[in-house]
């Protein structure tokens, strides 16, 4: 008996920093998948702020959860997330973290 084990598919972030203009309205971020990519599969997403990040929930950006799932042969798929505009022009940078 002979058998062949399939790697697990890797799914990380297209990039690592995306910069837009508080009036975008909307920001795409887009998630790969590589190595494995016969067969569906799917990953959970958050998108949130922390300690560590500047942007608030309600003031700068959405909150956001749920799942991507990517068909057999798919390797992209976008999280759109609603980014919010404080009133009057703010030059520091605003961030916040999507976690796969």
């Amino acid at each position: 008996v002979s058998f062949e084990i399939e790697p697990d598919p890797e799914i990380g972030m297209e990039v690592s920093t995306v910069s837009v203009l508080e009036d975008v309205g909307i920001v795409d971020v887009f998630v790969t998948r590589s190595v494995n990519i016969i067969g569906p599969c799917s990953i959970r997403y958050q998108v949130l702020s922390s300690n560590a990040t500047t942007a608030q929930d309600g003031v700068n950006f959405v909150a956001a959860a749920g799942t991507i799932q990517f068909q057999s042969q798919e390797t992209s798929k976008s999280v759109s997330i609603a980014v919010m505009s404080e009133a009057g022009y703010s030059a520091e940078d605003i961030t916040f973290t999507v976690v796969l």
